[in-house]
């Protein structure tokens, strides 16, 4: 597939999730985009994506049954699911350092914002990652609606708030339905 298949910002993204093999280009491809603004390049383990993406799955599955009797959940209920699983699925096992590839980046020092992200990516990276990519989903869902004041730049977050969620999610215990939560009050008008 073409990189350009990737993109989140299309209406299906979550119908093309349900395809193990797509989801899993979708994280890794979304993964390292974040990333490449620090320079550093994730090491995924796919049996770590395969597990989130059966967790996602079944969570999303039983919302639907059971909590909105056979309906669609919404993109926040499916995003805090998302969030949740790949956040406890922990699928970045390594990071590699383009700044250290002599052959790409000889002489480049980094960028005070390429080495904020790089120490948050090193010390959150699965935390960040999992929230950067269902906060993205959500704000694609939020800017498309037509009652929605937001421009295509609305509601962006500042580092201080990257950071804090980054921490949270990794020292606490944050069910999806607290995701789903957190997600829909980022965009509360």
């Amino acid at each position: 597939m073409r990189m350009s298949d990737y993109n989140l910002l299309s209406a299906d993204v979550f119908s093309k999730m349900e395809s193990l093999e797509w989801f899993k280009g979708f994280v890794v491809h979304q993964y390292g985009d974040s990333a490449r603004a620090a320079r550093l390049y994730p090491k995924i383990q796919a049996v770590r994506l395969f597990d989130a993406h059966h967790q996602w799955q079944q969570d999303v599955d039983r919302v639907s049954k059971y909590e909105l009797d056979s309906g669609t959940p919404d993109h926040y209920k499916q995003c805090g699911h998302l969030v949740y699983w790949l956040r406890r699925s922990s699928p970045v096992v390594e990071w590699v350092d383009a700044s250290n590839n002599l052959g790409d980046a000889e002489g480049l020092p980094d960028l005070p914002e390429h080495a904020q992200m790089k120490e948050l990516l090193l010390k959150y990276g699965n935390e960040y990652l999992a929230f950067d990519l269902g906060y993205r989903i959500c704000r694609y869902f939020e800017v498309s609606r037509e009652d929605n004041p937001l421009s295509e730049d609305g509601r962006l977050l500042t580092p201080d708030y990257l950071r804090t969620i980054s921490h949270f999610l990794k020292t606490k215990n944050v069910s999806p339905h607290a995701m789903y939560l957190i997600l829909k009050s980022l965009f509360l008008r």
